[in-house]
């Protein structure tokens, strides 16, 4: 498989390679967006692909019936769209005073990061020690050293954590009654994450067997025009707060309009949020309604703004068509195996 926009596309490989004339063809149409090509050989000899086998990768760009090879701009990654490529960022310029004493790290243009570690080669003496740390932002503003003393952060309320640390919660109980339960612990793991656009019914069910209410989950393949339709959206970095908080998504109506509506979180700190449209088949003024032909189809985005790659938002898409009847149909059929002694020539 490949991968194009995030979504995986068939392998090349999948299709049909055509042995002609001595050459290894093959045709896969490509959908929109970026594709990465991995062409293995065996018989590598000095520069040569393959005991001297020619590469060419061709495109029809202008005459649908002509392939002509891909110019080299063709490949060029400033020609990409913004935000495809992975962000890599340029290595920073180090710069030390006369007695060494003093260093200066320059950020290059345009750089990203979540976390800054500093790790030291060498020093004098069995431990590093570092008398001061200064950041100043791109703006001008000052981020370290931070305006609150770092004994005086041990003291307060909160919990300064970073990404990648893992937090444990322990608790002993002078009082308790069952053997081997007077030490509890929980565990949390900091990290950003993927969000998750999807159609489901998440409304929790009763269970006759727990005599309570269970958590459910059906996802839902088509939608019916006049009912309300939930939009559920899973993403852990956007719970802020111990209250229940609030992102919005956007949707395309039959008339190119873009809607923008509101979720709100299921619970406080469950990180999935849910949202009610109502597909209709017509124009409609109603902010709770939108406006979805009966051949076309409700596409919805979130901009996934925290994610796995610091600084890169990311449109997470899902799309789902309506309910469409559909004429019943039986077939009866009957299937038999016969022999051809018919012995054809074999076609050139």
């Amino acid at each position: 498989m490949t991968e194009s926009n995030g979504k995986q596309v068939p392998n090349p490989q999948a299709e049909e390679i055509k042995l002609t004339g001595g050459k290894l063809e093959g045709e896969l149409n490509l959908r929109a967006g970026l594709h990465r090509f991995e062409i293995w050989g065996i018989g590598w000899v000095q520069t040569s692909f393959g005991f001297g086998r020619t590469l060419s990768l061709q495109a029809n760009f202008e005459d649908e019936d002509k392939l002509v090879d891909c110019p080299d701009s063709f490949f060029d990654p400033e020609t990409f769209p913004e935000g495809v490529l992975e962000h890599r960022n340029v290595p920073a310029k180090l710069d030390a005073n006369e007695d060494g004493t003093e260093f200066t790290v320059t950020f290059a243009e345009g750089s990203r990061a979540r976390l800054l570690r500093i790790v030291f080669i060498e020093q004098e003496g069995p431990v590093p020690s570092l008398n001061r740390l200064k950041l100043p932002a791109p703006d001008g503003s000052v981020l370290l050293p931070v305006p609150q003393d770092f004994a005086d952060l041990r003291k307060n309320d909160a919990l300064e954590i970073l990404s990648g640390d893992k937090v444990t919660v322990r608790y002993v109980d002078d009082h308790y009654v069952t053997k081997g339960q007077h030490k509890h612990e929980r565990f949390l793991n900091v990290a950003f994450s993927d969000g998750h656009v999807e159609f489901a019914d998440i409304e929790p069910r009763f269970s006759s067997r727990h005599r309570k209410k269970m958590p459910y989950f059906e996802r839902l393949l088509r939608f019916q025009h006049g009912e309300p339709f939930p939009i559920v959206i899973r993403d852990a970095d956007m719970d802020v707060s111990v209250e229940r908080d609030e992102l919005t998504w956007r949707a395309i109506d039959g008339d190119g309009n873009e809607r923008v509506f509101a979720a709100k979180e299921t619970g406080p700190s469950t990180g999935t949020f849910r949202t009610f449209a109502v597909p209709v088949a017509s124009p409609t003024s109603d902010m709770s309604e939108i406006y979805i032909p009966s051949d076309g189809e409700l596409a919805v985005t979130y901009r996934d703004v925290e994610n796995d790659r610091p600084g890169v938002p990311i449109d997470r898409q899902a799309s789902c068509g309506a309910a469409v009847f559909q004429t019943p149909s039986i077939e009866v059929a009957h299937m038999t195996v016969t022999r051809d002694n018919d012995v054809r020539p074999a076609r050139q």
